[in-house]
């Protein structure tokens, strides 16, 4: 593609493989800010839904009151982010890293080719940033197109609309615009083609 006609969104599963540290990370934060233990599954089930909604379903079946969920969220959020970091960090000292075969080299052909590139995931944010940050990542993508999960109703439709609408701020993007989406699950198939 020209660099006149393309821009591409690229979902963080199709960079990375973090999944192994998302739900640890969870827990701790979870056993932190509320001081419920949770199971791998309790957490694992409501994957796919918002991510505030991973963290207060499964707390909130433990009985804790609703305003206590909302008030603890954004310090769970921060916990996670945390946690996280630490754990890839820890995976990428050793000879393993947590950035897919490939990804770093197609990243570097695009910049070469002056494509634009943004990130759009169901991750929060700070989850989105440090994941990014942590690998290295960040410095291909243009902060200013990448959406997040937090900044919409977190349904992947939305998030990848978000995504356009932010490259057509910067002029990235038009209706004349070839966009890619590089997705991991059939959310992001549909999501990318109701777009």
């Amino acid at each position: 593609p020209s660099t006149q006609n393309a821009a591409v969104l690229v979902n963080d599963g199709t960079l990375v493989n973090v999944y192994e540290h998302h739900t640890p990370s969870y827990q701790e934060s979870i056993l932190q800010t509320y001081g419920i233990i949770l199971t791998l599954e309790e957490i694992e089930r409501n994957y796919g839904k918002p991510a505030s909604e991973v963290v207060a379903m499964p707390v909130r079946e433990k009985g804790l009151r609703e305003s206590r969920i909302q008030e603890g969220l954004e310090r769970a959020f921060s916990l996670y982010a945390q946690e996280l970091a630490r754990r890839i960090k820890e995976a990428n000292s050793g000879a393993k890293s947590a950035i897919l075969p490939g990804v770093q080299k197609l990243l570097e052909k695009l910049v070469l080719e002056e494509i634009p590139r943004g990130v759009v995931t169901g991750n929060i944010r700070l989850a989105g940033e440090t994941i990014l940050n942590v690998t290295n990542l960040s410095q291909f993508f243009n902060p200013e197109i990448n959406a997040y999960a937090d900044q919409t109703t977190g349904k992947r439709t939305m998030i990848i609309k978000n995504a356009l609408i932010n490259a057509n701020i910067i002029g990235a993007y038009d209706e004349n615009t070839n966009v890619f989406v590089f997705g991991d699950t059939p959310s992001d198939v549909e999501a990318a083609k109701e777009n």
